[in-house]
């Protein structure tokens, strides 16, 4: 999906969601897992982020503020009109259920850099967005793919890092998953 919106300091160029397959509730990830690479151009990051949603059914239409709205829907139906029609309903339910959001810059107290010791390091702070029903029994893992690149580039602090997280996640007992940039050559 082509996005080319600016939210905060950068600027998401393109943004999707794919489904891998269908988790359990005792098999899913707790944390999102990352990467980020570094274009081959000036300016240009790629990141990949896999993490564990809610089957669309059990989402809630949310509508947050600074955000990327993330196409999220059920896989394709067999080729039977009934459950065409269904899907098309459903579609139209879930469409804005999963958001990406880009939070700013925070520095964070981490190892990623071991020969500093316990500094902090500045990261770009991305959450993935969605409300569910409780009780879930089933989500799906996803991979969550985007490129963004900064606004003003020379007039912004240097990143060292993204920090990943889901918005069910309790911040006091999880920070996220804090990724380095990897340089493509």
């Amino acid at each position: 999906m082509k996005a080319n919106k600016q939210i905060g300091g950068i600027i998401i160029n393109s943004a999707s969601i794919e489904i891998l397959r269908k988790i359990p509730f005792t098999e899913r990830i707790l944390e999102p897992v990352a990467n980020i690479i570094e274009g081959d151009g000036y300016n240009q990051y790629w990141v990949n982020i896999f993490t564990n949603i809610p089957t669309p059914n059990s989402l809630i239409k949310i509508q947050p503020d600074s955000s990327i709205l993330l196409p999220y829907r059920p896989p394709e139906p067999e080729n039977d009109i009934a459950s065409e029609e269904k899907t098309k309903k459903k579609e139209i339910e879930i469409v804005d259920s999963v958001y990406l959001k880009y939070n700013g810059l925070i520095g964070i107290p981490t190892w990623i850099n071991s020969n500093r010791g316990n500094q902090r390091v500045y990261c770009r702070d991305f959450e993935v967005l969605f409300k569910a029903e409780n009780n879930i029994e089933d989500f799906n893992l996803v991979r969550i793919s985007f490129d963004y690149s900064l606004k003003n580039p020379d007039y912004n602090v240097e990143a060292e890092a993204i920090l990943v997280r889901n918005e069910n996640i309790d911040p006091r007992t999880s920070r996220g998953t804090v990724t380095t940039v990897r340089k493509e050559k």
